[in-house]
């Protein structure tokens, strides 16, 4: 008897401890290579960007929401940081290493996108006062958060830990943020939002389900078409190709390299 409530007691544990936080699938991740190129078909208009009511010093720059994960010598680490397009339109991410240094990366990590599947956009931020963690996205006890900066007027994501009540990132200039609860109440209670996956928005729109599917059909029609084009010209080249021969009398003269054969 004493075994059965234990294994229940074990059951409702596991339970609970699977509903207190949310983590998504690949459908709603874009990777971004090592060489800055946006994979699986996707593209900046994927990525998914969520308004702010803050006072802003450059409300219309768009920013995104980074996940980087690396293995080094002590294990793995993981961040949340802040995307952007540079200047030159290449895509950079800005975390904090193990030790809390800035990292500005090229490539080398992912950005939350919408649905790949259906186009829908789930993901609000909530204040950190009202945010009901069980709908948080979390990975390894570790939240998404976005900070405000009153000083300098600007959002940038950063990692939460709800458990132990501290955020930490970095800012535009590069400056290192950590926001404790213990230290500055205020400034946590009222700065930081954490991000969510609302259920009510996951509804789906057929028309767009269906928009995206054709958009997808028509980039790997095209991708094909440009590998047979590619496949074409290789082979056409070879043709055109010719091995000349020469005797010890013509062997100085250059040879022509790609005139047409003629059988």
């Amino acid at each position: 008897m004493l075994m059965k409530y234990i294994v229940v007691f074990v059951t409702i544990f596991v339970i609970v401890n699977k509903i207190e936080t949310v983590w998504i699938g690949e459908e709603y991740w874009t990777s971004i290579d090592k060489f800055g190129n946006i994979l699986d078909g996707r593209n900046v208009d994927d990525f998914v960007t969520i308004d702010s009511h803050r006072n802003l010093r450059n409300p219309d720059e768009k920013q995104y929401i980074a996940f980087w994960i690396i293995k080094d010598n002590y294990g793995h680490h993981e961040a949340f940081g802040t995307a952007r397009i540079d200047e030159y339109q290449r895509i950079q991410g800005t975390f904090l290493n193990r030790n809390n240094g800035r990292e500005l990366l090229y490539g080398g990590f992912r950005i939350l996108s919408k649905n790949k599947d259906t186009g829908v956009n789930p993901f609000e931020f909530i204040s950190i006062l009202h945010v009901d963690e069980r709908l948080a996205i979390s990975y390894r006890r570790h939240q998404p958060a976005r900070i405000y900066s009153y000083n300098k007027f600007e959002n940038f994501i950063g990692t939460a830990s709800l458990r132990n009540r501290v955020v930490w990132g970095a800012e535009s200039d590069s400056t290192i943020i950590k926001v404790d609860a213990d230290d500055i109440r205020e400034d946590y209670e009222r700065n930081v939002e954490i991000l969510i996956k609302n259920p009510h928005k996951e509804i789906v729109d057929n028309e767009e389900t269906e928009r995206l599917r054709r958009e997808r059909e028509e980039a790997e029609r095209l991708r094909k078409q440009m590998l047979e084009e590619e496949e074409r010209l290789r082979k056409e080249n070879e043709s055109l190709e010719d091995i000349e021969i020469h005797n010890l009398r013509n062997d100085n003269e250059l040879t022509l390299r790609y005139r047409q054969r003629f059988n």
